[in-house]
């Protein structure tokens, strides 16, 4: 997909905004995102395995125990396996 703004480069920025229950989209370069300010200059990457970990971080021993030992009735993926291996999902 190309940039909606440039029409040149590859769109590596996308939003998504939701006014009036009507859904918007724009997809640019990361040079126009910059340029028209829609982007912020640092970028920090999001880990979707850190943040479910992290809201078991705060268990007790007890706890995590338990849940670790909780199994994905479809491909039998242990949440234990899932904090190690930061994959998730069934093939």
């Amino acid at each position: 997909m190309l940039c909606q703004i440039c029409g040149k480069n590859p769109a590596t920025v996308h939003f998504t905004e939701i006014h009036d229950q009507k859904m918007s989209e724009i997809h640019v370069c990361a040079g126009c995102a910059e340029e028209k300010g829609l982007q912020p200059t640092a970028t920090k990457s999001f880990d979707i395995s850190e943040l479910i970990a992290g809201m078991v971080d705060t268990m007790t021993n007890t706890e995590e125990e338990r849940v670790g030992k909780v199994q994905c009735p479809r491909c039998g993926l242990h949440y234990s396996s899932f904090k190690e291996t930061g994959r998730l999902g069934c093939s």
